[in-house]
């Protein structure tokens, strides 16, 4: 499994595939970077966190964890990196971009997935993410 750089909206989205929990890590900073459009990706994360707590009681950096990846000096450096659905929790508190599902949606079929959603009447929505365990980079 080969951790890679994946274009969305040709920005980059730095990722990880850890082999022993078969899951995709993708950094935080960047996905915030491509739908916030701020100037200050890390600090928009760290206020995020703040208001998040806030807001619903969850702490985001429990969620995450930090893994060493190359930044954009070419050194590696530790940063906030989350599982896919941690990551989709995320997008859903970033502000104003009315993008979540759809850079959801882009993410998954990246990674070989597939994402649906089925609405029952009276009942609610069902958003179904299935990822492969496997999945080959071109």
């Amino acid at each position: 499994m080969k951790n890679d750089i994946k274009l969305f909206e040709q920005q980059k989205v730095r990722t990880h595939w850890d082999v022993k929990e078969e899951k995709w890590y993708f950094s935080v900073v960047d996905v915030i970077a491509i739908l916030s459009d701020s100037v200050n990706p890390r600090d928009y994360w760290f206020k995020m966190k703040v208001r998040v707590k806030t807001e619903d009681g969850l702490e985001l950096s429990t969620v995450c964890r930090q893994l060493k990846m190359k930044a954009n000096d070419g050194k590696m450096r530790e940063t906030d990196v989350a599982q896919t659905e941690v990551l989709l929790r995320i997008i859903q508190s970033i502000q104003g971009t009315g993008l979540g599902l759809s850079l959801s949606y882009d993410i998954v079929k990246a990674h070989g997935g597939e994402l649906s959603v089925e609405t029952h009447e009276g009942e609610g929505t069902e958003l179904v993410i299935s990822l492969p365990i496997k999945f080959e980079v071109i």
